[in-house]
């Protein structure tokens, strides 16, 4: 169990470096930070409610929310437990929803490596709509 939280703290610091430093779920639930999601689902998966990470993870988070009304943009982690390699993203999705949660544009990688993970500010550029990033014109 050492190993395990070794291999979170060092997960969580390298997502977070690369800028996805917000709160997480993990396999739809324990929303927390990166580390406390990750380690509240493992100890729930201990006591045996959760099924644990023979099949992965699933992290979900917000990468830019600006209320219920408005798009928003999140991304989506697949996440596999090697003994080796300690836990390592197998694929990622950013997705630019309307306020209805309807998907304008994503962008997905696969077989992805940790420097593959672009930083948070590149990912929400890499789907946000050209005239979002621009701004909406000069007011005069």
């Amino acid at each position: 169990m050492e190993e395990m939280i070794e291999d979170v703290n060092r997960f969580s610091k390298i997502i977070g470096d690369k800028g996805y430093d917000g709160h997480f779920l993990t396999n739809g639930g324990y929303p927390d930070r990166l580390k406390d999601s990750v380690l509240r689902y493992l100890y729930s998966s201990i006591i045996g409610d959760e099924k644990g990470i023979g099949g992965g993870l699933h992290l979900f988070t917000y990468l830019e929310w600006k209320g219920d009304d408005k798009p928003f943009i999140d991304c989506s982690l697949t996440v596999r437990h090697s003994p080796v390699f300690g836990l390592q993203v197998s694929d990622m999705e950013i997705s630019y929803k309307n306020e209805y949660g309807f998907v304008l544009k994503s962008k997905r990688f696969e077989g992805i490596i940790f420097n593959d993970i672009p930083e948070r500010h590149d990912a929400v550029n890499m789907v946000k709509e050209r005239r979002e990033r621009l701004g909406r014109g000069i007011k005069l």
